[in-house]
């Protein structure tokens, strides 16, 4: 399967929510597909859902981890430092998510 390859959700969310565990590629269709803006509100959802009710494998987090690598988008500017990371991972000294703004 290539790397870019998207996948139908609803043969997945089946398999899984049956207990099955998916491989990493199938994982990577899977997210691709999300990613994509293809997937319905509705079929993300059961998706997540049935792989939170089933407990994540590592291949099924190597999987989502590919595609979500390959739909991030750079920003460029000359102005790094007044960048704020809104995600709180934990990559950034402080997160909008964890600290309070700055005072201008």
């Amino acid at each position: 399967m290539s790397p870019e390859a998207k996948l139908e959700l609803a043969p997945l969310i089946a398999r899984v929510s049956e207990g099955a565990d998916l491989t990493a590629a199938e994982a990577e269709g899977a997210f691709t597909t999300v990613m994509s803006g293809e997937a319905t509100h509705v079929a993300m959802a059961a998706f997540l859902i049935a792989l939170r009710t089933k407990g994540v494998v590592p291949s099924e987090i190597a999987g989502g981890v590919r595609a979500l690598r390959r739909a991030m988008r750079p920003v460029a500017s000359e102005r790094t430092h007044e960048l704020v990371d809104t995600c709180g991972t934990g990559a950034a000294a402080c997160a909008r998510s964890t600290c309070p703004p700055r005072p201008p």
